[in-house]
């Protein structure tokens, strides 16, 4: 048997304390608000508030095993509050924070709200906490192995704040800082809280950051999310960061030694965190399949973008286009052909035989010619561009 629950984000939540606070001016849907008050009676082991509408708070009745890159008690640690704090992306820790420092801005707010230090871990990020998304899936007992015994159950919650539109980057990219003691940027702009309801040894925590980062990795190469420091498809952002938490040895709750994509336990990890990655990334800045579906969608991590190639306002054929689908895919096509090229994976001669005879089937309107523009070189976005103002010259 299999329990799931889904909130698209926590707008519905007040400033106030308690887990069922919920503010007058509701901006959330009736939906999210009866589905988390549903997971909130079918769960017995955490609380969830919201205060100030910055600091999302995660409360278990005892303290439980953490595993995190958070700057207060990260690493292995345990805890009984979780916690993610909204700060304002204009944020700047050198001139905001005391003495320059994250750990000593995270002290502060945690003794304001008595918040103790000594068994709390969190996260800072530049998102709205009130976007964050929940995804809840419970495993049931009772079905039946080999050997005639019953597996445990257990269960995975994901709770995670999203946005790459400013800090999205891929894994290789050039840096952006260099650490000088401990001094640098560290509030995320994914975080995800991963809630393990089962006993884990540490090798299987540290296994499930492996399997959520990889989740993670998937919603944003679905998406085709850009990275902002290459022409590359974002692996995450910058500061992004994890917390997993799960129940200590004598909880009583089932022990799992495994989070690998094989495992149940790694099966649900990944179903989860696409889930509530997937709403926070759109309740927080509308990246969605339908925001992507225009060339420039697809064009603007090569730096190939409106005003580089509109010179005016008035109607073209590309302005009809841009949002056509067979257009879309086409430059999809030239798009992906890049990539291969870059990744050594097609010869650039192989890649222009296979899309200049062809063009865009659907768009008859456009000259053969215009297609040979087209290469896959390192003057692929300026060719892009040029192709795209010869379209934009057609008038209709």
């Amino acid at each position: 048997m299999t329990s799931t629950f889904t909130i698209k984000n926590l707008s519905f939540l007040g400033s106030g304390s308690g887990s069922s606070q919920v503010s007058d001016s509701d901006s959330g849907s009736d939906s999210d608000l009866k589905n988390f008050i549903d997971f909130i009676d079918f769960i017995d082991f955490i609380k969830i508030e919201i205060r100030n509408e910055t600091l999302l708070l995660i409360k278990f009745k005892k303290p439980v095993i953490t595993l995190g890159n958070s700057v207060l008690n990260g690493g292995f640690n345990e805890s009984k509050t979780l916690f993610n704090l909204s700060i304002p992306k204009t944020t700047d820790p050198e001139r905001d924070f005391p003495e320059g420092s994250t750990f000593l801005f995270i002290k502060n707010i945690c003794e304001n709200e008595s918040i103790d230090i000594s068994d709390a871990t969190g996260l800072i990020t530049a998102a709205s906490v009130k976007n964050s998304a929940i995804s809840y899936i419970k495993y049931g007992g009772g079905n039946k192995g080999s050997g005639n015994n019953d597996y445990g159950s257990f269960s995975v919650t994901c709770i995670a704040t999203a946005g790459v539109d400013v800090n999205g980057g891929r894994a290789g990219d050039p840096a952006s800082y260099y650490e000088n003691s401990g001094k640098f940027v560290q509030f995320g702009t994914i975080n995800i809280f991963l809630i393990i309801e089962a006993t884990l040894t540490e090798y299987a925590m540290v296994k499930s950051i492996i399997t959520a980062t990889e989740a993670k990795t998937t919603v944003l190469q679905e998406l085709l999310a850009p990275s902002k420091y290459s022409d590359g498809l974002a692996t995450g952002s910058g500061t992004d960061g994890i917390i997993v938490a799960s129940f200590k040895e004598k909880s009583g709750k089932t022990k799992l030694t495994d989070a690998g994509h094989h495992s149940k336990l790694g099966e649900m990890i990944s179903k989860t965190v696409r889930e509530a990655l997937r709403y926070a990334l759109f309740s927080e800045t509308g990246l969605s399949p339908e925001k992507q579906k225009n060339i420039w969608a697809r064009l603007s991590r090569f730096n190939v973008l409106p005003e580089f190639v509109y010179d005016d306002a008035t109607q073209s054929l590309l302005t009809e286009l841009e949002y056509d689908g067979s257009f879309t895919a086409f430059i999809e096509s030239a798009v992906h052909l890049k990539d291969q090229v870059s990744w050594g994976l097609l010869k650039e001669s192989d890649a222009i035989k296979n899309i200049l005879p062809y063009g865009c089937s659907g768009c008859f309107k456009i000259p053969r010619e215009y297609y040979s523009i087209i290469t896959f070189d390192d003057d692929f976005s300026k060719n892009m561009i040029e192709f795209l103002r010869k379209v934009h010259s057609v008038k209709i």
